[in-house]
């Protein structure tokens, strides 16, 4: 049978054209010109090439299995004859069986799709004043990190350039521990209480009966809980589509303590020093059925090529009296802090130089825990990420086991000395034979005063209040989003890119998400919102009334 693989891309290409984008393959050496077809022999195809280049066959040796026994045979089992039963003493062939059974641990809930790299975090800017934290005292002083970006609700299998939201995880791995560090592309959350973490999540997966992405059920949830504006904006804007090139955020308010004990609330950012390139819908739905993991690829050959992608690290600082003066609350992950009012101060830079030598290793069992802070760095009043310093520790433990942070990519440079002993996939040497209690009088490790959080007092009413009384500020920043921050251009391609969403959701349903969330921006841009949807669905002609 004749390959369709050539008419799919002549058809692309084609595509393209009548949407004014033109396609000429890019040099091999620089992939910020364009993207090659699946196929070519770019680094990642060239891989197992360079591999064994490196590895030659007189060197290869022979199989054993995981218990060092020599393997007689890869290709026959043992039986009766040639067409006789086969034997259940055949250990080699039933191991063979039962490892690839298990070859996959459980997928990630969300974040499934994903990928990235190591490298390096450099400082580049004095702020001992503001934190005690060792990595982030010392210019020049450099520290290991590994690196992750994710869609959040697609399978591993999925497209990694669809339009949706973007994880962004550094892990950093310093002389006090680790620090994870577990933002997105966006800025924001869509929700402010943890409450609803389930059912924003389950709302943009696939339908529980179909099994397939329901517009209808994202923009349910979103009209009701407008709160995810500034989210949806940043989403369907034209950092929608991930690349390498996407810039990231901490996204919730941390607490730095210096060794004056004087705290300060930050928000991270890391800004891309890569050029940008942004993707229209018509690009992005191309390139996701031509090659599914064009990011992956992407960043892949970057480091292969010695083009290594580069953030800087800033922060935005806000003392405790303008936290306790500010007219809204500052910690609601659903907002921003406006340069304007809190301006990015330079802290350094990190580079991705290192590609992953197992995929399973270094980066499926690659795990982020936000409750992993180190002294110097503590949590904020931030219920979003009081909520996820539970959630995901605890995804960790049912995804990887009790021990997961004993694995290699998850383990802290400094010995790690504790009474936390046993439990499934414990390594040697499990604590030893020293004490498995404190106190005790047997030389086991004792305690550091000096990591010790810094006090603060609390007084109020402990109640469940669903915090919906500041929503006219998350209206106010959507507006200096679309009017200040992006160009009458970009925000012509944000309205396009909702209408063309809104088209596939129930009518009624986005018409309540247009009313909800959209006009109360202005109603400037949520007319032009369902100009674009009106005109999708008669372009398509999509009956959206049922």
């Amino acid at each position: 049978m004749t390959s369709t693989k050539p008419l799919i891309f002549i058809l692309a290409v084609s595509l393209l054209a009548e949407n004014g984008f033109s396609y000429s393959p890019p040099p091999p050496v620089n992939p910020d010109q364009g993207h090659p077809p699946p196929g070519t022999m770019d680094p990642a195809s060239q891989q197992i090439l360079h591999w064994a280049a490196q590895h030659p066959a007189n060197q290869a040796g022979l199989v054993r299995d995981d218990q060092g026994c020599p393997v007689p045979s890869l290709t026959a089992s043992l039986g009766i004859g040639s067409r006789g039963n086969l034997l259940l003493q055949d250990v080699f062939l039933i191991n063979e069986i039962a490892a690839f059974n298990r070859e996959r641990i459980p997928e990630r809930v969300v974040h499934a799709k994903g990928h990235g790299a190591f490298g390096y975090f450099r400082l580049t800017h004095d702020i001992s004043t503001l934190t005690k934290a060792d990595f982030l005292n010392g210019v020049g002083k450099t520290t290991r990190v590994a690196f992750r970006v994710s869609t959040v609700r697609g399978a591993r299998g999925s497209s990694d350039i669809e339009r949706e939201g973007r994880g962004f995880a550094v892990k950093f791995y310093t002389a006090d521990g680790i620090f994870d560090l577990v933002g997105n592309g966006a800025g924001t959350f869509p929700i402010r209480d943890p409450m609803l973490f389930n059912d924003l999540n389950r709302s943009r997966k696939r339908n529980p009966v179909t099994n397939v992405k329901d517009q209808t059920t994202r923009w349910d949830f979103g009209s009701l809980r407008p709160e995810g504006i500034m989210h949806t904006l940043k989403t369907f804007s034209d950092h929608g589509a991930n690349t390498r090139v996407i810039s990231g955020f901490g996204v919730h308010a941390f607490k730095f303590v210096n060794k004056q004990g004087v705290p300060v609330f930050v928000k991270f950012h890391f800004p891309s020093q890569q050029p940008f390139r942004w993707f229209n819908s018509t690009e992005i739905e191309l390139i996701a059925g031509l090659d599914p993991d064009y990011s992956q690829r992407d960043l892949y050959n970057a480091i292969a090529r010695h083009d290594y992608p580069r953030w800087l690290v800033k922060i935005q600082v806000m003392t405790v009296e303008q936290a306790l003066k500010y007219p809204v609350n500052p910690f609601d992950a659903t907002k921003v802090w406006r340069p304007e009012e809190f301006p990015l101060i330079d802290v350094g830079e990190f580079i991705l130089n290192e590609n992953p030598v197992d995929q399973f290793n270094d980066m499926e069992q690659l795990a982020f825990s936000p409750e992993r802070m180190v002294p110097g760095i503590e949590p904020s009043p931030d219920r979003m990420l009081i909520g996820r310093m539970f959630s995901y520790p605890d995804a960790q433990r049912y995804r990887l086991g009790i021990n997961f942070a004993q694995i290699a990519v998850n383990r802290p440079i400094m010995p790690v000395k504790n009474y936390i002993r046993d439990g499934f996939m414990a390594e040697n040497p499990n604590g030893g034979g020293g004490p498995n209690y404190f106190p005790n009088s047997f030389h086991g490790p004792g305690q550091n005063q000096s990591a010790a959080q810094s006090v603060f007092h609390v007084n109020g009413i402990v109640d469940r209040f669903d915090t919906v009384d500041d929503l006219d500020d998350n209206y106010r920043l959507a507006r200096l989003y679309l009017y200040k921050d992006l160009t009458p251009e970009h925000r012509r391609r944000v309205a396009r890119n909702l209408g063309g969403s809104l088209a596939g959701a129930r009518r009624d349903i986005a018409e309540r998400a247009i009313r909800n969330m959209f006009l109360r921006i202005t109603p400037e841009f949520g007319k032009q919102v369902r100009d674009d949807m009106l005109e999708k669905i008669a372009s398509n002609d999509i009956s959206n009334d049922e």
